[in-house]
């Protein structure tokens, strides 16, 4: 081996031992930041949010504890609202903050335990009323022997609105490194509908969005 091998030997070695500290330092600042984050308050408990919507009557359901006891909410709500045609499951879920196990869990791995498959999976941006910009969410449509839900559903960090769950973790960190914040929202909006009539049903979804998101905000901290 050439002595130019050996230096380009020994400055690529010292070049990945310089990317491994770092890349354990950034580790571990991100693990102390995430676990020392501070709790982070409701505006408004999500209890008080309104049962009624425009045309839309709400009735409220409640979690059993087992699901409690796994979710680790810290606050939530979860309605069956009816309008004139249709209705639709709406579910909140607020954590104060996002550490020593307290995680947002994702619907995809909550509803094939509820015996809703899978069928597709896509992500789409709606624009909803009172939200400058349209927003991503993931678009699930789950069936469970001839019935079919169309499953709409986002996270919530401050003010940034995100379908990933990569996504999500990226804005948690980049929240608790900023403002000391761990706090997040899972938002689920479920619509049963025939196999051939999905837009349809998507269309409920923004029309019911519209009525509750605006109120939403002045619930969910930002």
């Amino acid at each position: 081996m050439s002595r130019s091998d050996i230096n380009k030997f020994r400055s690529g070695t010292l070049l990945r031992f310089l990317v491994a500290v770092a890349l354990i330092v950034a580790a571990g600042v991100i693990n102390f930041t995430m676990s020392h984050g501070k709790d982070v308050p409701m505006v408004r408990p999500l209890m008080d949010y309104p049962l009624k919507l425009g045309d839309w009557k709400g009735k409220s359901q409640y979690l059993d504890q087992k699901a409690l006891d796994i979710l680790k909410v810290d606050d939530y709500f979860m309605r069956s609202y009816e309008g004139k045609d249709d209705t639709v499951g709406f579910y909140v879920g607020f954590f104060k903050s996002q550490r020593d196990g307290q995680i947002v869990h994702s619907p995809k791995h909550c509803l094939p335990g509820a015996g809703w498959r899978p069928v597709s999976s896509e992500r789409v941006a709606l624009d909803i009323r009172g939200i400058a910009d349209p927003i991503e969410v993931n678009m699930l449509v789950t069936q469970q022997g001839e019935s079919y839900q169309l499953v709409i559903y986002w996270y919530q960090v401050g003010k940034t609105y995100v379908a990933s769950e990569y996504m999500q973790k990226v804005a948690l960190v980049k929240s608790a490194i900023v403002d000391g914040r761990t706090d997040g929202s899972l938002i689920r909006v479920i619509v049963p509908f025939d196999k051939a009539d999905k837009r349809e049903a998507l269309k409920t979804v923004t029309a019911f969005l519209d009525e509750a998101m605006p109120l939403l905000r002045e619930y969910l901290p930002e």
